[in-house]
């Protein structure tokens, strides 16, 4: 595989990157945890992370496809939040760290103008909160950690990674600020135009619209457990409660956006919680 991907432009290179997607439940924690799997799937997204500006938009989609996959996997996870930079990890061909290379690549789609591309990496985002909730619940509270079905899912991951973590405290706090930015953002302006940019109907385009909002919802709400001043500080200065009010006026009965509301009551109970624990 690593042959033809050499041999491959990113024009050309969508079949290759669907030939993987699809193998990855099948063989993923066999053959792409070894070091020359693992090579090829950093090389990809990395690659691809550096090429988003010209990346044709089925190859951008399978990208994303691609890192939601890793978050199947134990052994595969790392590929997307581990904090070590290529030179500390011999096992991946990146200069940046696997969740920096990522995190980049989820944050150029968020705003995209398909819709499908930003419905997957609101995807994405909520995998990536999943991995900082339950991360941030294992510091913090581990007792609770049996709770959660993606801890038995990262369990070795976790374990891996929770030095790092806690070596990289003020950075990892960074990276929650960073990408909670990045979703309010798209947040803010996803669902302003009633139809897509690409031509398709207005109901379709609405549906498609209210999944990014309820991914991005849960998302937030995730990053927010347990989170640290410095995180509901940056959320508050980005109109955080004017985006909220905002989302929950979004009204398609018996649709995805039945979800919206109770997210987005989660999200003020914790910033309630919040603002009542801190004084």
């Amino acid at each position: 595989m690593a042959k033809m991907y050499d041999a491959l432009s990113w024009e050309k290179i969508f079949p290759l990157l669907d030939i993987i997607r699809l193998l990855l439940p099948y063989i993923g924690n066999n053959i792409f945890s070894t070091k020359d799997g693992k090579k090829l799937l950093s090389t990809i997204i990395t690659d691809g992370e550096k090429n988003i500006s010209v990346l044709p938009a089925p190859s951008l989609l399978m990208l994303l496809r691609l890192s939601c996959n890793l978050f199947e996997f134990d052994k595969m996870v790392l590929l997307a939040v581990d904090l070590r930079k290529g030179t500390s990890n011999p096992e991946v061909a990146l200069s940046k760290s696997s969740r920096e290379v990522v995190t980049s690549l989820l944050i150029n789609s968020l705003l995209h103008e398909k819709d499908n591309i930003r419905q997957m990496a609101s995807s994405l985002a909520f995998n990536f909160s999943m991995w900082s909730l339950i991360t941030t619940v294992g510091n913090k509270s581990p007792n609770s950690l049996g709770e959660f079905e993606y801890y038995e899912k990262w369990r070795k991951s976790i374990s891996d990674t929770e030095s790092d973590l806690r070596n990289n405290s003020v950075e990892n706090e960074e990276w929650v600020s960073e990408v909670v930015s990045a979703v309010l953002n798209a947040l803010e302006v996803e669902g302003n135009s009633s139809a897509s940019k690409d031509g398709e109907s207005d109901a379709k385009a609405k549906s498609a619209s209210h999944q990014v909002i309820v991914r991005l919802l849960a998302s937030l709400a995730n990053f927010l457990y347990m989170a640290p001043d410095e995180v509901f500080g940056i959320a508050e200065a980005l109109n955080m409660d004017e985006i909220l009010k905002e989302k929950e006026k979004i009204k398609a009965p018996g649709t995805e956006a039945d979800n919206i509301k109770p997210l987005v009551k989660e999200i003020r109970d914790l910033v309630r919680f919040h603002s009542s624990s801190s004084d």
